[in-house]
């Protein structure tokens, strides 16, 4: 039941207006606030249709629909190739939504919006987490989108340690943080989305193949240098070109995991005539 005001507290409404009045800001930064609110609240209610009235007019119209679709009404149909499903269920907790691909990272700020039980929240903790999942797959500075919803018993959190009620405590946010990572993980080696070994010869030095036999001839016009101890260094007689191979420069590609991209021992396989030549390096 609405119970109508009375002559006194509607002034007094009117008095708090009128004094929140100067604490606003310009029309378009207030106007963008109000988006920023509406696109939160429409995240966290997909089943729900909503709209966004400025100036008499409607900018923002948005169906009933399921969650990847109101992602496509909000930001873009990019949205659409660029997000893997993510969905896992513990004991402790769900973990739900749409995370970019590798290839989808900007460095600019991407849109990364974390939910829990239906409610906005801000997390740098679980952000954190979120990017670790993605650690050598994109650069350090880079971002990636993501629209992650946890589901998790209210007795452990708690939403009121903070004015703005954004920023919630976990009871047991240390436990959920290898879940997260765990989850990003699978969601991006089930859709293949983890990149591979390739060379980006774009600029760089043209770095030949060397067979064991082109190593085992370089040895030999290079055997008498030794090092200071009389063992053979083995800095002495590898050719500067495949030292060169150490900094090649390396694009990952869909299709690997991070493990394969690792180069392996350009000298393996190189007879040694001192049992030291391996520890000198």
């Amino acid at each position: 039941m609405v119970r109508a005001l009375s002559r006194r507290n509607h002034a007094r409404v009117l008095w708090v207006l009128i004094s929140r009045r100067k604490f606003l800001k310009s029309d378009k930064t207030e106007m963008a606030n109000i988006a920023q609110e509406f696109q939160r609240i429409a995240l966290a209610n997909p089943s729900v249709a909503f709209s966004l009235t400025q100036d008499g007019k409607c900018v923002v119209s948005l169906p009933e629909s399921g969650l990847l679709q109101r992602i496509v009404n909000l930001f873009g149909r990019k949205f659409k190739e660029q997000l893997l499903e993510i969905d896992v269920e513990t004991t402790l907790i769900r973990i739900h939504g749409f995370v970019g691909k590798p290839d989808s990272a900007c460095r600019k700020k991407a849109d990364q919006y974390l939910f829990v039980n239906g409610r906005y929240m801000k997390s740098p903790y679980f952000h954190k987490a979120i990017m670790e999942a993605f650690a050598h797959l994109i650069p350090d500075d880079a971002q990636i989108p993501y629209f992650i919803y946890f589901d998790i018993d209210p007795a452990n959190i708690d939403v009121n340690i903070s004015p703005t009620k954004t920023e919630i405590k976990f009871e047991n946010e240390s436990t959920i943080w290898p879940i997260i990572v765990a989850a990003v993980r699978d969601t991006l080696g089930r859709f293949n989305a983890i990149p591979t070994l390739d060379f980006d010869v774009e600029g760089k030095p043209d770095i030949p193949a060397f067979s064991q036999a082109d190593l085992l001839a370089a040895h030999r016009r290079h055997a008498g240098a030794t090092s200071a101890n009389g063992s053979r260094c083995i800095r002495a007689w590898i050719p500067a070109m495949v030292r060169t191979c150490q900094t090649a420069t390396l694009r990952p590609k869909a299709g690997m995991t991070p493990c394969s991209m690792r180069l392996p021992m350009i000298w393996k396989g190189v007879p040694s005539t001192s049992s030291s030549v391996g520890n000198t390096y």
